[in-house]
Order: structure tokens, then sequence, then C-alpha cells
């Protein structure tokens, strides 16, 4: 992808004070610096910060971590209700490419106890906005609560004890959000269903080194087509040869229904 945008979620929580929130700044900085990315840098206590219109460029970014010190609260959920919000300025700002990615990356060490909104809430939301969510989960984290935002929006779940290794973690995550493709698949197999155009598209989107394909079709109502195609959209997990498989199935202008992607 060209273009990555990301809404960076930092724990600035008084229990990351210390080596925690250190070693958590200097992984950001790397992350930051290896390679281009479009960010909105939310740090969050009990309250979140959405520093995207003060903070527009990875250099600004960069001269502020130094600067965190570490106090409060924790509200994981309104941070990244706050972090959406800012993808969706970016997104609908003046002067900024369409992002070909986007994604909330959220790090945090503790339980939320100051939030707002609660899980549900933001991945309503997330999902209406179809962004996926990678959690990082340090030391006492809500390791339950942070499993389920990242498999409820597509994203993946993170865990250590180790601040050592939260670098790792982060260049393991820039490694998944460069490896999205897309790909436009055009059929006339839908223009036999009733209410058919006669070219339908099929967006497939991989995720490399582990295969992933998400195929989705225009749906048609309900009442002209079987039960079987009302859903167009569905998940399977399965090894390479599968995968091959499925794409073959693609390439031969059958209608798939179902995806794959990381069992969630």
């Amino acid at each position: 992808p060209e273009v990555i945008r990301i809404a960076l979620l930092l724990d600035i929580s008084g229990s990351m004070d210390g080596e925690p929130l250190e070693q958590a700044k200097a992984a950001i900085a790397h992350f930051l610096q290896h390679s281009e990315k479009d960010v909105a840098f939310v740090p969050f206590h009990h309250v979140a910060y959405d520093l995207s219109d003060t903070l527009t460029s990875t250099a600004q970014i960069l001269g502020l971590l130094p600067q965190i010190r570490a106090g409060g609260g924790t509200a994981v959920y309104d941070a990244v209700m706050v972090g959406n919000q800012a993808l969706a300025s970016l997104s609908n700002g003046s002067g900024r490419p369409a992002a070909d990615v986007e994604a909330i990356v959220a790090l945090t060490d503790g339980q939320d106890g100051d939030s707002y909104w609660g899980l549900q809430d933001v991945v309503d939301a997330l999902r209406q906005s179809q962004t996926p969510v990678y959690t990082i989960g340090l030391g006492g984290a809500d390791s339950l609560a942070l499993q389920d935002l990242a498999s409820m929006t597509g994203g993946q779940a993170h865990f250590t004890s180790n601040p050592d290794e939260l670098q790792r973690i982060y260049e393991d995550i820039e490694s998944d959000l460069s490896s999205f493709y897309e790909l436009t698949y055009r059929s006339e197999t839908l223009e036999a269903l009733p209410g058919g155009d006669s070219m339908q598209t099929a967006q497939v989107l991989l995720r490399m080194p582990q295969l992933d394909l998400t195929a989705q079709y225009p749906p048609l109502p309900e009442s002209e087509v079987d039960a079987a195609l009302a859903d167009v959209s569905s998940t399977a997990s399965f090894p390479w040869g599968m995968g091959i498989l499925a794409t073959a199935l693609l390439a031969a202008g059958l209608l798939v229904t179902w995806a794959v992607v990381r069992p969630r």
C-alpha cells in the first residue's frame, strides 16, 4: 500500500511510569521512523487527546515523545473512539491522499476504569468505519478486553510482560499493515441472478505472509436471492492449498460468498 494511515494510541497513565513508558516511546519512535505513515497521535490516561491537528508530521510527533510524562487513570475505549474519529478527520481533510490502509494501534498496560464508552459502542463504530484495531497489552493489561477489541474489529492482539519486546511487536504490526493488497475482480456471473447487473465487482484483500483472502460482492435484495446468497460476506480459515483453490474459483467467475481471514 502506498498510504498507510494510523491512529497511534499510547497509554500514559500512572502505571506506565518509568521503564514501560520509556521503552514504549522508543518503540514508537522506531515504528514512526521505519517507513512513511500518515499518523494521528493519541496519548491517553483518563482522558484521550487527539493531537492530529497540532502534530501534522512524524517529526513533530518524534519531538513530543521525550516530553511525555505518565500520570492519571486509564480510558482505553475512549482513546480508541477518539482514534477512530481522528482517522475520519484525516481522511476527510483537504490535502490528504486517500489511504490504502487504515488502522488503530493501541498500547496499554492497564484495566479500563475511566471510559465513557463501552466495548460494544467502540466495536460498533469501528465496524461501521471498517477500521481494525491492533492492541498491545503490556504487563497487567486486560488481556480479555484487548483480545475482544482486536478480534471483533479484524485486528490482532499482542501481549508481553517485557517492555523490551515492544519494538518487535510494533515491527510485526508494521509488517502486517504493509502486506495489504486490494484486487478488483469483475464477473458477469451475477447477471443471471434476479436483480443482478451485467457486471459485479468483488474486492479481494490479501495479507502476507499469512494468506488472508477477503471477497466482497454487492448484496442483492434478499427477497430475490436464495438465503444462501443473501449473506455475501462470511469467514473461514484454511491452509495454502485451499487458498489457491479459492483464488482459482474466483478467477473462473464463480460466486464465492465466503472469505479467508485470520480466525476471529
